[in-house]
This record gives structure tokens, sequence and C-alpha cells, in this order.
């Protein structure tokens, strides 16, 4: 049933090889204006409440 409907033509994909190198190319870094960097991220321990927390008994 797929063969119906897949049309495959190697000419189609021509750019293809030129389309990748340009992709991989290395591009040069942006340079950074004072005021625009994000500060670092900082890992915060929470303290843990939910087994600390006293469990009051259901009647």
């Amino acid at each position: 049933m797929t063969d119906n409907y897949t049309h495959f033509d190697p000419s189609d994909f021509g750019e293809v090889p030129n389309i990748q190198a340009e992709l991989l190319k290395k591009k040069p870094k942006k340079t950074v204006t004072a005021g625009t960097e994000r500060p670092p991220l900082t890992l915060v321990k929470m303290p843990d409440t939910v087994n600390k927390t006293p469990r009051r008994k259901v009647s």
C-alpha cells in the first residue's frame, strides 16, 4: 500500500550534502555585552518536610 504513496527521486536530494556542510560549519561566537549575561544557576536544596511532618490519626 505504501508503494502507491512513495515516490523516491534521487535528484530531489542533490542539495542535501551542501546544506549539511553549511549547517556543520563552525560559526563565530557571539560577543556578549555587559548586562546581558545570565547569572549562573545555583542548586538549592530544600528541606525535606514531607517525611518530617507529624501525621494525625484519623478517627
